[in-house]
């Protein structure tokens, strides 16, 4: 796995998402240590545009930012659409879509 600094580095030279899927390979909490240690705030606020823009990537991203969710990701609307449309997109493994459902279902208040 590439280290967190070097995947954070070149994304801040990009300027766009794609550099920053290899986050996802870590677990979430580690990364929310990361921010935490690094006051990263660049970082902290991109998340949510991050994680939805990873939905909408191939079956590998987006299983990795299911996990996010499922690991306590803070989901937003933008998020919950696109859980929905990921839900109803046969691209995606049943198991993905499944899981994309159950987490619509359990955060119907967002």
């Amino acid at each position: 796995m590439e280290n967190i600094s070097d995947i954070i580095t070149t994304w801040k030279e990009l300027n766009h998402f794609t550099p920053l899927l290899p986050i996802l390979e870590y677990k979430y909490s580690e990364i929310l240590e990361y921010i935490s240690k690094s006051n990263n705030n660049k970082l902290k606020n991109s998340l949510g545009s991050f994680v939805s823009f990873s939905l909408e990537q191939s079956q590998y991203w987006s299983d990795l930012a299911l996990i996010w969710i499922e690991n306590g990701f803070e989901i937003t609307e933008d998020i919950i659409e696109k859980l929905i449309k990921l839900s109803k997109n046969k691209y995606y493994s049943q198991n993905s879509r499944h899981r994309a459902l159950k987490i619509i279902k359990t955060n119907k208040s967002v």
